[in-house]
């Protein structure tokens, strides 16, 4: 295996990460929670989606 470069973007941020690991909360606080909110969103959705269609 030789080193060359990653071409993306997305693989150099990922090659820094793999070497350079932060904590998660560090690198994006905020991120953590946008993703508990979709989740939530989605979450509730489907229990209103399935409430409607358990109705009749």
């Amino acid at each position: 295996m030789h080193n060359e470069r990653p071409r993306s973007r997305r693989a150099r941020v990922a090659l820094r990460r793999k070497l350079d690991p932060a904590p998660e909360s560090v690198r994006r606080p905020e991120r953590k929670e946008r993703t508990m909110n979709a989740i939530f969103v989605v979450s509730t959705a489907a229990d209103l989606l399935l409430a409607e269609a358990t109705r009749f």
